[in-house]
């Protein structure tokens, strides 16, 4: 009786801490960008995704720089510049500590400008920003660019 309880109990365990990493069917089909150092700043290596709706970001193997001056600051917010649009600005929070995070046209949020973001489309070009929003200052801990094929 003791081992069938104990079997239980460690069985919700490792489904609790299953559920906190679901994820949807949509972030399933998304393509992947692996947050890097190669990448970061460097608009020479750009990454590529295809047109739609949006793609994941996976940050688990990189160790944000924080800027000298800066204080104690965690990536916690995105921004996301089209390129060929005048600078409009787009951005989302993100969860913090999180270290794969769905970026899809809905959750993005126009900072300039009152458009929507429309979406991925092919021929688009943009600069992505992780970095830390904070009483309205937006701190960039880690940059790079998109190609929308």
């Amino acid at each position: 009786m003791i081992r069938r309880i104990l079997y239980f109990i460690a069985l919700a365990i490792l489904l609790a801490a299953c559920s906190s990493n679901v994820s949807t069917p949509e972030a399933d089909t998304l393509p992947v960008l692996v947050v890097d150092e190669a990448h970061f700043q460097d608009e020479t290596l750009v990454y590529e995704i295809p047109a739609g709706n949006g793609f994941v970001l996976d940050a688990r193997n990189y160790t944000y720089q924080i800027p000298v001056g800066a204080g104690p600051v965690t990536a916690n917010y995105l921004q996301l510049v089209e390129i060929a649009q005048e600078g409009e600005i787009f951005g989302m929070e993100l969860s913090v500590g999180a270290s794969r995070s769905s970026i899809t046209a809905d959750q993005l949020l126009p900072l300039t400008g009152t458009s929507d973001f429309g979406g991925f489309g092919a021929g688009q070009q943009f600069v992505i920003a992780i970095g830390n929003m904070n009483e309205e200052r937006f701190i960039p801990l880690w940059t790079a660019t998109i190609e929308v094929k």
